[in-house]
């Protein structure tokens, strides 16, 4: 195949190998947003710019014609790819289906058609003539009807993507408006270097510039998906999710710079979303730096609760940090959530009081409990066990005695000149003489041992796994004591004895109330003989206990 070194051949093959280039580095990168659709846009581009150049660098007529219809395989996948490329890096890919994607496709596949059967109809070129310029023979070619359906189309498309760029970097923060708006200006070359081809140059050369300044507009469409990997964090129906949460979000990229902020952040840190985005986070929130900086660095995801405001220490915040990777498990970025928990911890703090105070209420309930008990137990004036408590007890010490085959000893006591001190020198007196007895008495009591006013002047002393023997030697020893025990009446020094009776079950009874008689029994004996002294139960001195 004869060849012919035209200019316009050497640029457009050099449009080709930067097209090429742009598709060996989207490739690599194919994760990030965007990257895989420009990648088949710049593959499109580079079959264009490629096949363009062997046009201009054929000299037959039939070899010119052949190459230009070739150029048709990129010219008609570039607009559809463009579309599909801005949608994705703009987010506004919904409507991407393969239902939608064949419904743009009917255009190019009957325009590829009518192309390569131009011969026949004329209808895309309408006349293709071969012409000398300078050295160089130039295919010259007329535009037929359907030449310019396709250039509406196409047009149409690329003033679609400029729109959804515009629309959504109204709406974008500053970070991603200045993304947003490299690829805007990107999308605006060609477009305006095809109008400039169509209405203006074809007038003096049939050069289309479009494939080349299409290429320097992918270098910048690169360029903002690359250079500092910022649209990866494009959110998905951002407006829908970030900005209404009520948890604050900061979005770091992977040189913790703040790539987004949403309204509740803004607020929790005191700053704008203007003035946010870009900055490094330790510079904007230098009050946060001691808590945030060993997360800074940190792969795994976290999460702390109650941390305090570094401002307000009366403030609190459970924060979250989620480490954000690609595909290929390289970190992207982290995302900060912060949750406001203030009002969660002075709930908790005032339920966790009202719970103690509940706490301490209860137990003085329960202590109150235990005094009313006391009380319904105990003598209100010697604080001796009163009769109930005794007999309730008597029946389970006699129970248990049974079972483990042991004693109860019983002593039943009677103070002798109670009623004299009465009478002598007063109810005061006696109430005094009682205490005095029953404090000596509780003096003399073992632990497992039950004191106990039995009534008037009358006391009992219960011991539980004691023989009648050592009850015995109990009760002589205590008659001894309290003989010489003084009591303090005003000025006056009284003394006072006491009988007592003496009975043991199971030798002297089968239950209680046959113990506390056999004591009683042997407590009238002692008073018959004249008191101050213990009396063991005997049958045999009934009737003189009873005279």
């Amino acid at each position: 195949m004869q060849l012919q070194a035209h200019p316009y051949s050497a640029l457009l093959a050099l449009t080709a190998f930067v097209s090429a280039a742009i598709v060996v580095v989207t490739w690599r990168r194919r994760t990030a947003p965007g990257a895989l659709p420009l990648g088949v846009l710049m593959l499109a581009l580079m079959i264009w710019s490629g096949t363009y150049a062997i046009h201009w660098a054929s000299v037959t007529l039939r070899a010119q014609v052949f190459w230009l219809n070739a150029t048709y395989f990129g010219v008609l996948a570039v607009p559809i790819t463009f579309l599909l490329f801005v949608s994705r890096v703009s987010h506004n890919d919904i409507w991407i289906k393969p239902s939608s994607i064949a419904l743009l496709m009917i255009e190019p596949i009957i325009i590829f058609l009518v192309v390569w059967t131009n011969d026949y109809h004329h209808l895309f070129h309408s006349s293709l003539e071969q012409i000398q310029v300078g050295p160089y023979s130039v295919l010259d070619w007329g535009r037929g009807l359907w030449f310019w359906i396709n250039l509406g189309y196409s047009y149409l498309l690329i003033l679609a993507c400029l729109v959804m760029l515009f629309i959504k970097s109204l709406h974008a923060n500053s970070l991603y408006k200045k993304q947003l708006g490299i690829i805007l200006i990107g999308s605006i070359f060609p477009l305006a270097a095809s109008a400039y081809t169509e209405f203006i140059l074809s007038a003096r050369s049939d050069l289309d510039l479009t494939p080349i300044f299409f290429s320097i507009s992918g270098i910048l469409f690169g360029y903002s998906l690359f250079r500092h990997g910022l649209l990866d964090f494009l959110p998905v129906a951002r407006d829908a999710m970030i900005e209404i949460m009520s948890d604050g979000m900061l979005l770091l990229d992977s040189r913790n710079r703040i790539a987004d902020i949403n309204p509740a952040a803004q607020k929790l840190f005191n700053t704008d979303n203007s003035s946010a985005i870009g900055q490094f986070a330790h510079d904007l929130l230098p009050a946060w730096t001691e808590i945030l900086l060993p997360y800074f660095d940190a792969t795994e995801d976290v999460t702390i609760t109650n941390v305090k405001f570094p401002e307000d220490e009366a403030r609190y915040v459970d924060l979250s940090i989620a480490h954000l990777r690609n595909k290929k498990g390289h970190l992207t970025g982290r995302l900060f959530v912060f949750k406001e928990t203030t009002e969660h911890i002075k709930g908790r703090n005032a339920l966790q009081g009202a719970n103690e105070a509940l706490r301490t209420q209860l137990i003085e309930i329960h202590k109150l409990q235990e005094k009313l008990r006391e009380q319904a137990v105990r003598d209100p004036l010697t604080d001796l066990f009163n009769r109930r408590y005794l007999i309730e007890t008597l029946e389970r010490e006699l129970a248990l005695a049974e079972r483990q085959k042991t004693q109860v000893s019983l002593l039943m006591i009677d103070l002798d000149h109670l009623k004299k001190a009465n009478d002598t020198y007063g109810h005061k007196c006696g109430d005094i003489t009682l205490q005095t007895f029953a404090s000596l008495l509780q003096s003399q009591a073992r632990s497992s041992d039950v004191a106990c006013r039995y009534g008037g002047d009358e006391f009992v002393l219960l011991l539980p796994n004691l023989s009648q023997k050592k009850a015995f030697q109990r009760a002589e020893q205590i008659c001894r004591i309290y003989r010489k025990t003084d009591i303090h009446y005003g000025s006056f020094i009284l003394r006072d004895t006491v009988s007592m009776g003496v009975a043991t079950y199971p030798s002297h009874a089968k239950d209680g109330e046959e113990l506390l008689r056999a004591a009683d029994d042997a407590l009238y004996v002692a008073k018959a003989k004249g008191g101050d002294q213990a009396s063991l139960f005997d049958p045999a001195t009934l009737n003189l206990g009873q005279n």
